[in-house]
């Protein structure tokens, strides 16, 4: 959920060599018909969590961002309708949907974070123990602008200086940023 952002740039690309995409294919075809709408839903609830300073760094991107395994701004990869979200993702199986992305002190969301996010708890929370030993999940979906909430939280950290999975004293922090989204 985390990368930075760019400009297209270059158009060459991996092949596709699998269905790796098929999760973030479907979120694509489960997009609400005004993301932006949930994003300001979930904005709101993001702006009730003090702690997250949410301010005019935080931003709605109306485009489909795809990243892969190695993620920067030359990498980077825009399409501006679902449509060719898809296609692209059908060709590319390197490739990944991003919910947010986080550059020089920036925060966006994606249209695909108004559709579900899936958190993981942490290795060490009692959410974890408890899937471990077969009591409970091992995380929890967030919906609409839920899952707003959570790639704001996400990038935020980022923003920040938190990276993936960092130890911290709140723990539902360690979980919001070792999420990975789609």
């Amino acid at each position: 959920m985390a990368y930075a952002l760019s400009s297209i740039g270059s158009e060459e690309v991996d092949p596709n060599t699998s269905g790796s995409n098929e999760a973030g294919i479907e979120t694509l075809k489960k997009l609400p018909e005004n993301p932006e709408a949930i994003y300001q839903e979930g904005r709101k609830l993001a702006e009730t969590q003090s702690d997250l300073n949410v301010n005019e760094t935080v931003k709605f991107d109306d485009r489909h961002a795809f990243c892969p395994k190695v993620c920067n701004t030359k990498t980077i990869r825009y399409r501006p309708t679902a449509k060719e979200g898809i296609e692209f993702l059908q060709n590319n199986s390197n490739y990944r949907l991003l919910l947010g992305g986080s550059v020089e002190g920036w925060s966006y969301v994606y249209p695909g974070a108004t559709v579900h996010n899936y958190i993981d708890y942490p290795f060490g929370t009692s959410g974890y123990r408890n899937h471990v030993i077969g009591v409970g999940p091992g995380g929890f979906t967030v919906t609409g602008s839920e899952s707003v909430l959570s790639v704001i939280a996400h990038e935020t950290g980022h923003r920040d200086g938190i990276s993936h999975g960092s130890m911290m004293n709140k723990r539902e922090y360690d979980s919001i940023m070792r999420s990975r989204g789609q």
